[in-house]
């Protein structure tokens, strides 16, 4: 779908940021040297909801690691409904992902919460959340896919002009 540059063009990430970014997410495959690899849509959004989370600074580091670990197949299978859906000319199911109190998270689909305390699973929060952010998948999607195909399309102009 897109490859490294377009990814980052504009998330203001230095090269290091980035590579260490997808040396978490894809601890076994090497990405962060292979600058020409195309990222699935799946992918995309799972670097895209990584970046949300740092910036937005809603967790620690290793919370951020954990919750994107686990979450992982859920996030990666939505991004390729996305994809899908927008060839098709549709709307996928919304997704969500919640944090609350910045101790417990959840998403669409996830039956109860994870504790990041603890790192265990919970059927419920211990107490009525003070401070819940969430963040739409649906919408995350749409507006990185965005940015990233005019990031490509200003790529390619860059370079015809340069061939010209």
């Amino acid at each position: 779908m897109f490859k490294r540059q377009e990814l980052f063009a504009n998330a203001g990430l230095t090269p290091l940021q980035q590579a260490a970014l997808l040396q978490r997410l894809f601890p076994a495959r090497n990405l962060h040297d292979q600058p020409d690899y195309q990222y699935t849509p799946g992918e995309c959004l799972l670097i895209w909801l990584a970046m949300t989370l740092e910036r937005g600074r809603l967790l620690d580091q290793d919370a951020t690691d954990f919750v994107l670990q686990r979450a992982s197949v859920d996030i990666t299978a939505y991004g390729a409904n996305c994809y899908e859906n927008a060839r098709a000319g549709g709307v996928p199911e919304a997704f969500v992902v919640v944090i609350c109190d910045r101790n417990y998270v959840t998403w669409t689909g996830l039956e109860g919460f994870i504790d990041l305390r603890q790192a265990t699973a919970c059927t419920c929060l211990p107490h009525e959340a003070l401070v819940s952010h969430s963040i739409n998948l649906r919408a995350l999607y749409a507006r990185c896919a965005v940015q990233c195909a005019e990031a490509a399309q200003s790529e390619q102009e860059n370079d015809s002009s340069i061939t010209d």
